[in-house]
Order: C-alpha cells, then sequence, then structure tokens
C-alpha cells in the first residue's frame, strides 16, 4: 500500500513538473506574440499618420501662409463659415446650387454635400444632382461684412 502511495506521489509530481514546463512555454509564447503585435500596432500607428499627414497635406488648417494671408487664426472656424456659405446656396434657386452646372436629375434640386477648404483662394465641394455625384473645384474671395464671391473654375460628373 505505501508502494502505491509513493508511485501516486511521484506520479502526481511528474505531472506538474509536466504542466508547469508546458505552461511557462505556453506563456512565453503568448508574451512574444504580445511583443510582435505591439511592434506591429506601432508600425500601423505611424503608418496613418504619415497617410494622414500626407492627405491632408493640401488643407488650410496645414498652411500657415494661406492661414496668415487671410488673416485668420482659427482655419476650422473660417473653414465651417466657409462650408455654411456655399451650403447656403444649395436653396437660391429652384434647381439647387447655382455653382453646380450641371442639370438635376429626375427633378431633385443640385446640392452641395461636403466643402473641404484647400487653401485662402480654393475650396473643393462634393455635390449630388439627383442621382448623379461629382464635384466642383471653387475659387472663392471673402468680402468683410458681407457674403464671400465664389467662381467655379472647374467641375466633374460622375457616371
Amino acid at each position: 500500500m505505501k508502494q502505491t502511495f509513493l508511485y501516486l506521489f511521484i506520479f502526481s509530481l511528474l505531472i506538474n513538473i509536466f504542466l508547469y514546463v508546458d505552461s511557462t512555454k505556453i506563456l512565453n509564447k503568448y508574451e512574444v506574440d504580445i511583443k510582435d503585435a505591439k511592434a506591429n500596432l506601432k508600425i500601423a500607428r505611424d503608418s496613418i499618420q504619415t497617410l494622414n499627414a500626407t492627405a491632408n497635406y493640401f488643407a488650410l488648417e496645414n498652411d500657415l501662409d494661406a492661414r496668415n494671408e487671410l488673416g485668420i487664426e482659427d482655419a476650422a472656424k473660417f473653414s465651417i463659415q466657409l462650408r455654411d456659405e456655399l451650403v447656403a446656396k444649395n436653396d437660391e434657386t429652384a434647381k439647387g446650387n447655382p455653382l453646380i452646372a450641371y442639370a438635376p436629375v429626375d427633378g431633385d434640386k443640385s446640392i452641395i454635400t461636403k466643402v473641404k477648404v484647400l487653401n485662402n483662394r480654393w475650396v473643393i465641394a462634393e455635390f449630388y444632382a439627383g442621382r448623379s455625384r461629382g464635384a466642383v473645384l471653387i475659387k472663392y474671395f471673402i468680402n468683410e461684412g458681407k457674403p464671400s464671391d465664389f467662381e467655379v473654375i472647374n467641375s466633374i460628373l460622375y457616371s
């Protein structure tokens, strides 16, 4: 009987040692995987930051010379104001925004939906003319105390 207990004790000791070694290996593998994932995440964040900086290169917020030319401090506030002026033109005529050269499809109005201020002189905007959509490049002039003047440089309608 004593030998049976001794064998069971040695057997359970061996199983515990095996489980400890195996779990240590598993934990070490997970630690390596976590370090690799953190390194990949850092690379991905750096790539996204670089892409974001490249994508926003032509933006009023990043163009100090254009902001100085306009004499503005808060580019975001100015961009919102200019966007609101362009969107307000959506209701000027029965056809919609007069800056959109294309006739609306299905009787819907032509409207500007998205606006990005590129610098102190140009704006690019997305528009919808019914089911059709396109983009328009607009030159703008700021008038003190009055609405801004807008001049269409070019536009494109996507099929």
